[in-house]
């Protein structure tokens, strides 16, 4: 290869520079030809301690020796999170006899202890409440939505986070054939040693609240009158199917008596459609 010589080199020289360090950085960043196969991320670690519990009492988040840690961040006041009372129930019944630590961390900073605690009586929640009022672990895993669920080994390992099936497409769209089993697949699959086949699966739900600032004094205090509790969720319920802003108007007129409380109700979805006639 013979390169120009006289004028017409500084035409060209600059050009050669150029694709020279181009090429170079290319390289250094592994995109080039000599970056050779990528790098394969391991899966994140972390340290689960223990969080402290509506009750007072400090409520371990590890896995059990060979086991695996599931914890499934939620709020009391998204109904997406709500409806899936019953899933998680039938979930951890599945896994009864094996070493599986099941952990909500509730994640709503407004609510007070005594709040919580009847919320986890009246939606049977089938499993140990811990509190994240400032946001902390899930900042730590990278929880973001409710319900959001992470599934922990025995290492410390991050084996799956997001979904717990696909029951819903989108916040308020409901699949009409749903057919995975995300969190019951990871978990049964890190019990059986194996990888888990899909480790990140965007979950569905209502944005995580944000934890007041230091200013503000946490809890809500007294509740007025005009504010009703957290709705019970009836057996045949499953998620709420419109905005949350409304499903709080429909609360304060019933507590008022300008509305009746099946108004309410036609707010929850129900899976039997043709018996609300």
């Amino acid at each position: 290869m013979s390169f120009p010589s006289g004028p017409r080199a500084w035409l060209v020289l600059p050009g050669i520079i150029l694709c020279l360090t181009s090429w170079a950085r290319l390289v250094a960043a592994g995109e080039g030809p000599a970056a050779g196969p990528p790098r394969v991320e391991a899966p994140p670690r972390v340290t689960l301690g223990s969080l402290k519990g509506p009750d007072g009492k400090q409520v371990c988040l590890a896995a059990p020796p060979g086991g695996v840690s599931v914890l499934i961040f939620y709020s009391p006041e998204c109904p997406i999170s709500n409806g899936y009372s019953p899933t998680l129930r039938t979930l951890r019944k599945g896994f009864e006899g094996k070493p599986v630590t099941w952990v909500g961390i509730c994640v709503d900073p407004d609510l007070s202890d005594e709040e919580v605690q009847a919320h986890a009586r009246d939606f049977d929640l089938p499993f140990p409440i811990a509190r994240d009022p400032d946001g902390a672990l899930a900042r730590k895993l990278g929880a973001t939505i409710s319900p959001e669920a992470f599934v922990i080994d025995a290492k410390g390992t991050l084996r799956y986070h997001g979904r717990i099936d696909d029951q819903f497409a989108s916040r308020r769209v409901r699949n009409a054939h749903p057919s995975g089993n995300d969190l019951k697949e990871a978990v049964e699959a890190v019990l059986a040693g194996k990888a888990v086949r899909v480790p990140h699966v965007p979950a569905v739900g209502c944005p995580i609240p944000q934890p007041k600032p230091p200013s503000e004094p946490a809890g809500r205090g007294p509740r007025r009158q005009d504010q009703a509790a957290v709705p019970k969720a009836a057996a045949s319920s499953s998620v709420f199917d419109l905005p949350n802003h409304l499903l709080m108007i429909g609360q304060n007129l019933v507590t008022r008596g300008t509305a009746s409380p099946q108004v309410l109700e036609r707010g929850t979805f129900n899976r039997n459609p043709g018996a609300d006639g």
